[in-house]
């Protein structure tokens, strides 16, 4: 399979995923998500039920989506960076976070729905904090190879959850302001920036 072909094949696949999210949260507004099934969001989104578990396990899954990995291009590249120092490697990481970020951007209203519906549904709760566990675990792992240190180990790890906790920051700020952007790359950006001044010399 050639790159092109991956690369449209990937964003098929993300396509797919968003368009059964937001059907999900729609049927989650108009009937409650405690009356919401599997059929019906597969029925909302044009899917069968076997391609709806194809990409999501339950529907508390596709109600809180998030983001489930790297393109492999984007990883490639900061895999390839020659420093192995932690600050130019944050540095490295967060520009790949903030590319994520900016080619798969969240709505405001969507994300604040789903918020309140994890706010609202504990099983929707872990789901959502499972999702981004399992993201920051992966993304500490590529940290880790760059570093040539153990997965694990106290330096990617560290490296890793700042990267993180400067992303949520940046997006929770986004999403409470209702006067900011409709996207929330620039918010994001200047929280990073700032992480970044905490570490200059």
């Amino acid at each position: 399979m050639t790159t092109n072909s991956a690369d449209l094949r990937e964003r098929r696949r993300r396509a797919t995923a968003r368009e059964i999210h937001q059907a999900t949260l729609r049927l989650c507004a108009e009937h409650g998500f405690e009356h919401v099934t599997v059929d019906m969001i597969s029925a909302q989104a044009g899917i069968s039920r076997r391609t709806f578990f194809n990409y999501f396990p339950s529907k508390e899954a596709a109600a809180v989506s998030g983001p489930r990995g790297l393109p492999d291009d984007a990883l490639a590249e900061f895999l390839a960076g020659s420093d192995r120092e932690p600050v130019p490697v944050l540095r490295d990481l967060t520009r790949l976070l903030l590319r994520e970020l900016a080619e798969n951007q969240p709505e405001r209203e969507e994300l604040r729905q789903v918020m309140e519906l994890a706010k609202a549904y504990p099983t929707l709760m872990a789901a959502m904090l499972g999702n981004f566990d399992r993201f920051e675990r992966v993304v500490g792992e590529a940290v880790a190879q760059r570093l040539q240190l153990p997965a694990g180990h106290v330096t990617p790890t560290l490296i890793t959850s700042l990267a993180f906790s400067a992303m949520r920051t940046g997006l929770h700020c986004w999403s409470e302001a209702p006067e900011s952007p409709a996207s929330p790359v620039a918010q994001v950006e200047q929280t990073v920036t700032l992480l970044h001044s905490f570490l200059a010399d």
